[in-house]
């Protein structure tokens, strides 16, 4: 059992050491809104759509010729209309390679919150999503990419108060952000 164990831990780590590694910078602007699930199974865009940006950095790590594993560490500024949330986010996501310049990504995103302002209601400090995107090498360094994200926690505390006629509140739904965002990576390194 040990061997077998040792084998396995020195098959990983020598994958990791020649597994071709990329470091890099991303920036990129979008939308961004927040939603709540209406009654009738549809989305209410709460307060409005604003502008999206995030700012941050990459690492990248071949896994096979196809499938890349990529980690970022992202200032992010998200919301709806007036209500300005910013997040430090990373997304964890499974890149795969549709053709030379082209891959396609998927995974999740975790975020913190570290800055409200412009907002009238209490929010929770943590935030999940899902990202789903694609990228489009440009050059050897510069690529260019689309990236949409969806909410799947309540990011406000309790949740969006649903008052009736009487100005009662009868429910609250659970408020999600959701953006869409077009980025630029530059390769920093390349080991």
């Amino acid at each position: 059992m040990k061997k077998t164990f040792l084998m396995l831990f020195s098959l990983c780590l020598s994958a990791v050491a020649i597994a071709q590694t990329e470091l890099g910078f991303k920036a990129g602007i979008g939308v961004s809104d927040m939603v709540a699930a209406g009654e009738l199974g549809y989305d209410i865009v709460f307060n409005g759509i604003s502008v999206a940006y995030q700012v941050g950095g990459y690492g990248s790590m071949a896994i096979s010729d196809k499938l890349l594993g990529r980690t970022e560490i992202l200032f992010n500024h998200k919301g709806g209309g007036r209500q300005d949330l910013y997040y430090l986010s990373v997304p964890i996501l499974l890149q795969y390679k549709l053709f030379n310049h082209l891959n396609l990504e998927a995974g999740p995103e975790f975020g913190y919150l570290l800055l409200e302002e412009n907002v009238v209601l209490s929010y929770n400090t943590f935030d999940f999503g899902i990202d789903l995107g694609a990228n489009l090498a440009i050059t050897r360094k510069v690529m260019l990419g689309m990236r949409y994200n969806i909410g799947m926690v309540n990011i406000m505390r309790g949740g969006l108060p649903v008052i009736n006629n009487q100005g009662v509140i009868i429910d609250e739904v659970p408020l999600q952000n959701r953006a869409l965002l077009l980025t630029m990576s530059y390769q920093l390194a390349n080991y």
